[in-house]
C-alpha cells in the first residue's frame, strides 16, 4: 500500500502490510486471470521479485530462492525491467546476488 494509506483496524487485523513510497506503488501493475477466470488486478513478475527482496528478513529464504529460481528459469522473464525496479526500489545490490548464482 502507499505509505500516505491508513488501513482500518480490520484490514490490519486480518492481513499483513506492507508499505511503499507512492510513487512506486504503481509500478508493474496488470490485469492478470484469476483461479476463477475473472480478471484481477495484480503486479508483474518483475515487482513481485522486488517486493520480495525488499521484505526478505520478513519472508522464509526458502520461499525467496524458489520464486527467484522460479524467475530465472521462465521464459516470460524481462531483465531490463527487473533490474530497472531494483534500482528504483533499492534492491540492486541483493538481486546482483543472488542472479549472479541463478543464471
Amino acid at each position: 500500500m502507499p505509505s500516505a494509506y491508513k488501513p482500518s483496524s480490520k484490514l490490519k487485523e486480518h492481513c499483513k502490510i506492507y508499505f511503499v513510497k507512492p510513487e512506486l506503488h504503481h509500478l508493474g501493475i496488470i490485469e492478470a486471470p484469476s483461479g476463477m477466470g475473472h480478471s484481477i488486478i495484480a503486479y508483474n513478475r518483475e515487482r513481485t521479485i522486488c517486493d520480495i527482496l525488499r521484505s526478505r528478513s520478513r519472508i522464509d529464504i526458502q520461499i525467496i530462492t524458489d520464486a527467484l529460481k522460479r524467475y530465472s528459469a521462465g521464459k516470460e522473464k524481462n531483465l531490463n525491467l527487473l533490474a530497472d525496479y531494483a534500482q528504483k526500489f533499492g534492491v540492486q545490490k541483493t538481486l546482483h546476488q543472488y542472479l549472479e548464482v541463478l543464471l
